[in-house]
């Protein structure tokens, strides 16, 4: 398979104008639902909503008469239907002809080389071998997994976003969360006090090895928070957490951060992926604070506070055998994650009713 940028395509989001699709224009999906086979093979949009939603075609072809040069001569691909998601995309092969008209014969084939009596001389050093360069896996969109309670990138990546699932905060004027709270604990909830974009609210979460490599033991991640903050920002505070074990979670403190000012911010920090055979998680808790950056808890509570999660599976957790019924064995007494976050979830409602 041809790649675009070797044809002078540029994205098919922001190479031309107007955008032939809106797929992850600031890494973002569509307002609207993507109908299947509705973009151009080009296009991202199998980030918003799986590769259903992409046709196999560059997005159109030539009418079989007139220059083609002229783009007036070249049509829309039937495959693609009457969709509002691609846009006149045939400027995709069209552009991508222009290029390649303009190389003369730089495709054709060297003449074979004539027949020599003088001996191929020896290399005088020994080629250097092949560099592989590291693997590039593409940004994963979390769907909701309601056994968890939160986000959950479920495919094996480096690079894990929460899309638009966690705008918003609890019931919040403006904005209320979907399936809020996200926390992964549904005792623990958003406050919902304020409105929206005036006061704090996470908006997304965003993780990513800084290698490159899939998530797995010992990588080093770096956690991204969208947030809108408070006034000037000074009296707000993320905490970040994390769990080896997304379905039971007991969080280890990671950092407090600030914004950097009011409205929308975007606050990083890292922390090392530990070894773990289970689904693991990343808490953020967006929080206004008179009396300082203490992280009191992994759930503080407060009018003005969001706690929100995402989770991700590791190489580790996808190292586990499949049992015939096709749930995921965690231990060997077989049994499986489904029944592991049943059991979790009874023993903390246990533990509240005991305090």
């Amino acid at each position: 398979m041809c790649y675009r940028h070797n044809f002078n395509s540029g994205h098919t989001f922001n190479g031309y104008s107007p955008a032939v699709d809106p797929c992850m224009y600031q890494s973002e999906c569509p307002d609207y639902t993507l109908e299947d086979d509705s973009a151009t093979l080009m296009s991202y949009c199998h980030m918003c909503g799986g590769f259903r939603k992409v046709e196999y075609t560059f997005g159109g072809e030539y009418k079989g008469s007139g220059n083609k040069s002229q783009l007036s001569n070249w049509k829309r691909s039937n495959k693609l239907g009457n969709t509002k998601t691609s846009t006149d995309p045939q400027r995709v092969p069209h552009k991508m002809r222009q290029h390649v008209s303009t190389r003369g014969n730089c495709v054709a084939l060297p003449p074979p080389a004539g027949p020599t009596n003088e001996p191929t001389p020896a290399p005088t050093k020994a080629p250097s071998p092949p560099t592989t360069p590291p693997p590039t896996f593409e940004p994963e969109v979390a769907e909701y997994d309601e056994d968890l309670g939160g986000p959950k990138c479920s495919s094996l990546t480096s690079h894990c976003k929460s899309g638009d699932l966690l705008k918003g905060r609890g019931t919040i004027s403006g904005k209320s969360e979907t399936n809020r709270p996200n926390s992964m604990d549904d005792d623990c909830v958003d406050g919902n006090g304020g409105s929206y974009e005036d006061d704090e609210s996470i908006e997304a979460i965003e993780l990513k090895t800084l290698s490159g490599n899939r998530f797995q033991a010992g990588e080093e991640v770096q956690i991204s928070v969208k947030v809108y903050a408070w006034g000037n920002g000074d009296k707000d505070y993320l905490d970040l957490w994390y769990a080896e074990d997304a379905s039971d979670p007991e969080w280890e403190f990671i950092a407090t951060k600030q914004p950097s000012g009011g409205g929308l911010n975007t606050i990083t920090a890292t922390y090392e992926l530990p070894d773990s055979k289970k689904v693991q998680a990343v808490r953020g808790i967006f929080r206004y604070s008179q009396s300082g950056a203490a992280a009191s808890s992994a759930c503080p509570g407060g009018s003005w506070t969001d706690v929100d999660a995402i989770s991700i599976v590791t190489v580790e957790s996808e190292g586990l055998e499949e049992p015939s019924d096709g749930e995921t064995t965690v231990d060997g007494e077989g049994n499986t994650e489904k029944k592991k976050r049943r059991d979790g979830k009874k023993r903390r409602k246990k533990k509240k009713n005991q305090d």
